[in-house]
Parts: C-alpha cells; structure tokens; sequence
C-alpha cells in the first residue's frame, strides 16, 4: 500500500469518526487584527470566482482549547495531536476531552511521558 493511499484512508477514517465533511476548499479564518482583516480580504477577491461557485469556502477559526474550570485544558472537539499536547503541557498539567476529541496514539504516548493528565468527559 503506499503512502498516499494511507494518508487518503486516515483522513476517511478520521472524517467518518469526527463527523466533519470533506475538508476540500475549506479554508480556516483567523481575523485578530486589521492586517489579517485585509489579507483575508484580498484572497477572497483574487479566489472569486471559487468563492461564488461554492469551491473554496470560508470558516472561522476556532481554538479547540480553552481553560476548564479547574485551571486544566479543556478539549472540546477535533483531533488532540502530540504537538498540541507539548504546546498545552507548557502551562496546564491536565486536559479535560470533550465528548467530539479524539486523541492520537503518539499524543497518548506523549501526555503519558511527560504527565500530562487526559481526562474523558463523563456523557
């Protein structure tokens, strides 16, 4: 099997358990500023006619993480990656999952070597 083919079925796989729709043309939207206000602007201008036609679309972006109420991190959704655990790991020894998070093997791996606590919400 090669590796676009893997890459191709964990991606199914990983749509199919989070329930999201096909990524393509989706593109992710910070606005924090007026700088980012404008550039978000001109690439829509220069993508007009994918914008119009429904090929590219626009969505905010939204940080999966947020402080709970314990001071920990709390993981609503989305895939929990070994990047993220390290970056969250810096400031929070713990990380409450939401119901939708799902989290990698290598971020198990990783929280469970530098100890940091994953906790699944309770349904």
């Amino acid at each position: 099997m090669k590796s676009d083919d893997i890459r191709r079925l964990v991606r199914e796989a990983l749509s199919e358990a989070l329930g999201a729709p096909d990524d393509v043309g989706l593109k992710a939207v910070t606005i924090a500023s007026d700088a980012d206000l404008m550039a978000f602007a001109r690439e829509v201008a220069g993508n007009a006619e994918a914008v119009k036609s429904g090929t590219t679309t626009y969505r905010l972006a939204r940080d999966q993480t947020r402080p709970d109420a314990a001071g920990g991190y709390r993981w609503e959704s989305g895939v929990l990656n070994e990047v993220r655990i390290i970056e969250i790991a810096k400031h929070h020894s713990r990380v409450l999952l939401g119901g939708g998070a799902v989290v990698t093997p290598l971020a198990r791996d990783k929280a469970r070597e530098i100890k940091l606590e994953l906790v699944k919400e309770q349904s």
